[in-house]
């Protein structure tokens, strides 16, 4: 991803909504959207559930021509741009949003008949929507509304804790109800790309010299004992301190662990994976030296508290 763009906006009952804009390396292909995006009637014999979820609630009724009292017919066509076209695979036009998909009976594609009017309806009259989205619709129409929205703000705001380290209250949105589950910073620290971790592992541990190797063992074995132990490592410079550090790093995160990669300024902090400035991470206060009693800015049971835990 080159970089994103977006707006935060708000509708009825204050339900805020985003408006996001990716800016990808490459060219999404058409099977690639295809596997997330369907504009077509399901297969009934495949998957009989699925096919009356669909035809029940992603059918765009008949309008334009075909039926002038639509509420969605304006002088005489769909204001919603149905019925769409029929396509043998998905493509992209030159404003980049992309035309889905909708095969004709004889490419392939699937019908049904509206027993209201009995028409054969074709892919043409299919409402774009990710399918899996539509099944946890039905679900929730036997939940409470509050919990189904604040199981969708929980999934939300895990996913821009992972991109940005940011909350939903950093965006003026609602907060989603935690009980008993990882807290916010907890989540962030424990998502690791573990295939670039095993990489990083398995690449570096044979450039060990055989001190740095020695050091590396004994605080391996310290972890894995969960003993808390102090060390420090001290050494000139360009005697491979941090090159050292970055490994043990990557080598406990690979095991499903947290590690605060942790300096006293942001330039040292730039050389460690992950790295922060202590300031950053217990909370101090700017003024440190002129406070007669500093004291962190963390309560216990607070998200980085849990974490510090």
């Amino acid at each position: 991803m080159k970089c994103l763009m977006y707006s935060i906006e708000r509708q009825k009952r204050d339900l805020s909504h985003v408006h996001l804009l990716l800016w990808l390396m490459e060219k999404l292909r058409h099977n690639q959207i295809d596997e997330i995006i369907s504009a077509e009637i399901p297969n009934a014999e495949a998957d009989r559930k699925l096919y009356d979820n669909v035809t029940k609630s992603m059918i765009h009724s008949p309008c334009g021509a075909l039926n002038p009292s639509s509420p969605c017919t304006k002088e005489g066509k769909c204001t919603q741009t149905y019925p769409r076209g029929l396509l043998k695979e998905t493509k992209t036009n030159d404003k980049s949003y992309p035309l889905y998909r909708r095969r004709a009976s004889e490419d392939g594609g699937h019908t049904l008949t509206q027993k209201t009017r009995g028409r054969i309806q074709e892919n043409k009259y299919k409402v774009v929507l990710p399918e899996d989205i539509l099944r946890r619709f039905e679900r929730m129409d036997r939940v409470n509304n509050d919990l189904c929205l604040n199981e969708a703000l929980r999934h939300i705001e895990e996913k821009i804790i992972r991109i940005s380290g940011k909350k939903l209250s950093d965006f003026g949105m609602p907060i989603p109800q935690r009980r008993g589950e990882l807290s916010t910073d907890l989540i962030k620290e424990l998502s690791y790309n573990t295939a670039l971790l095993d990489t990083q592992v398995s690449g570096t541990e044979p450039r060990l010299l055989p001190e740095q190797k020695d050091i590396y063992n004994k605080i391996l074995q310290r972890v894995e004992l969960g003993e808390g132990s102090l060390f420090f490592l001290y050494a000139p410079g360009s005697t491979g301190k941090t090159f050292l550090l970055n490994l043990l790093l990557a080598k406990i995160c690979n095991g499903r662990n947290v590690t605060l990669a942790v300096a006293s300024s942001g330039i040292a902090a730039t050389l460690l994976s992950g790295g922060r400035t202590a300031h950053s991470v217990f909370k101090f206060p700017l003024n440190l030296a002129s406070e007669e009693t500093p004291t962190c800015k963390i309560s216990k049971n607070s998200p980085r508290g849990t974490l510090l835990q």
